[in-house]
């Protein structure tokens, strides 16, 4: 979800200085003699808002590459937890057999104590 809203603000980024940088083309090719410090006044405004938007860039890089670590190691964890769970369920089928097989056992111990009861008395 973050790295989504984080992809989005990236391409709206993109966008801007793609619409400044044609700005920019334009006011260089239009020849203005009236108005020369307008123009590189907006150039220099239009130059901090690219620089601003840039370090905005940065910033979501970086967050983007924190949460891909964090989710790593979240994918890590939960890969060692499912190691764990199956020898736990393989080690609880292990008992259970053995368990299935005393039962057998002492029922066959019990069948034949009955037997021999039976046949003293």
């Amino acid at each position: 979800v973050v790295k989504r809203d984080l992809l989005s603000k990236v391409k709206e980024y993109k966008a801007q200085l793609a619409n400044l940088r044609t700005e920019y083309e334009l006011a260089t090719l239009i020849k203005v003699d009236n108005d020369n410090y307008n123009t590189s006044s907006s150039i220099v405004d239009a130059r901090s808002t690219v620089r601003s938007q840039n370090e905005t860039l940065l910033n979501a890089r970086s967050a983007i590459a924190e949460t891909e670590g964090v989710a790593m190691g979240i994918t890590e964890d939960l890969s060692r937890q499912r190691e764990t769970m199956n020898s736990a369920h393989g080690r609880v089928n292990e008992v259970s057999d053995m368990a299935e097989k005393g039962d057998g056992i002492l029922r066959g111990m019990l069948r034949r104590n009955k037997f021999w009861q039976g046949k003293l008395w």
